[in-house]
């Protein structure tokens, strides 16, 4: 049999698609780098952006914006968690009644049920100093431990010293230097070599109201007229004019009324408060009213983050927890 002619058509077919075969391959082969070299591009720029956070951080893990807007503080809180946080603060209305946030203040336990709540959440907040009367909500407790130095007030003691022992002992040692002031005579035997509790035997008066009594919860085994003092007058006497004072603890009997302007824009990073009932408003024309009083606190830039109404004295009184936050936050 004679099978060359066929082997010789099917060289020839081959021949013949030899060339198509060929331009294809090259138009396969430059596809395939184009393509290689697009997706290293875009891989590229998606590396570019996300490194766009500092340390070379990439920006979904990155906390610096919290870091700055809280002087420090907070310091592990993602950018995008804390625009959700700066968000629900910015709308948050504190009034059930905007036009007229004072209605109603007569009757002070309903004025507080219908008005003001926490508009920040601190991640780590603490009940420091147990259960009862005396302990305080605390703002991330633990992160005082990076302040350098640490300086606390805490301002109306009746002898109870559950916050201050229980944040030394929260923080495991005497880092943070505690000066603890009250009229009475509370002040305990070593505080200061053991504890750095200073103990002062003076409450704030006001450099603006000139008519404030004091109502002194207890003097304890004091006796005679109780020392006041401005809070001006304490930074002086105490050298920390220029200091910051990482938290004030204020519980001082109705005092809050009338020297809040003393403090409220000095460089205080949180504030835990006791209100006690609302301004008398029998003081006449100009006399305080509860909203500007509370408005103080965001006009200088502090977020509440806690309330606790006192039911001991039926929700006339109520516990609040500020920690301030820099201008930015809020716009």
């Amino acid at each position: 049999m004679n099978f060359s002619q066929p082997r010789f058509a099917r060289h020839r077919s081959w021949r013949k698609l030899l060339p198509v075969l060929t331009v294809l391959s090259l138009l396969s082969f430059g596809f395939w780098n184009c393509f290689a070299r697009t997706g290293d591009s875009l891989e590229s720029e998606i590396r570019k952006d996300a490194l766009g956070a500092p340390n070379g951080m990439p920006a979904e893990l990155s906390t610096a914006l919290a870091y700055k807007q809280s002087f420090g503080f907070f310091d592990d809180i993602l950018d995008g968690a804390w625009r959700k946080m700066q968000e629900r603060a910015r709308i948050f209305i504190q009034y059930s009644n905007p036009h007229n946030p004072n209605q109603g203040q007569t009757d002070s336990a309903r004025w507080y049920v219908e008005n003001l709540e926490p508009d920040f959440t601190c991640p780590q907040v603490q009940r420091v100093g147990g259960h009862g009367d005396g302990p305080k909500w605390t703002c991330d407790p633990n992160r005082l431990l990076k302040e350098e130095p640490c300086l606390i007030y805490s301002v109306g003691s009746a002898g109870k010293y559950q916050w201050e022992d229980g944040l030394i002992h929260l923080l495991g040692g005497t880092h943070c230097e505690i000066h603890v002031f009250d009229p009475g005579a509370f002040a305990r035997s070593r505080d200061v070599e053991d504890k750095n509790i200073h103990y002062h035997q003076w409450g704030f008066s006001s450099s603006y109201v000139k008519s404030f009594v004091p109502d002194i919860y207890s003097m304890g085994e004091a006796s005679g007229k109780p020392v006041m003092k401005t809070f001006q007058d304490t930074l002086r006497e105490l050298g920390h004019v220029h200091r910051t004072i990482h938290v004030l603890k204020l519980d001082c009997e109705g005092c809050e009324w009338v020297n809040y302007r003393d403090w409220i824009e000095l460089d205080i990073r949180q504030v835990l408060i006791e209100t006690h009932q609302l301004p008398d408003r029998r003081a006449g024309p100009g006399a305080l009213t509860p909203s500007t009083f509370f408005d103080e606190f965001r006009k200088n830039n502090f977020a509440m983050f806690s309330k606790e109404a006192n039911v001991i004295a039926q929700g006339t009184c109520v516990e609040f927890g500020y920690v301030k936050l820099h201008p930015d936050f809020w716009h």
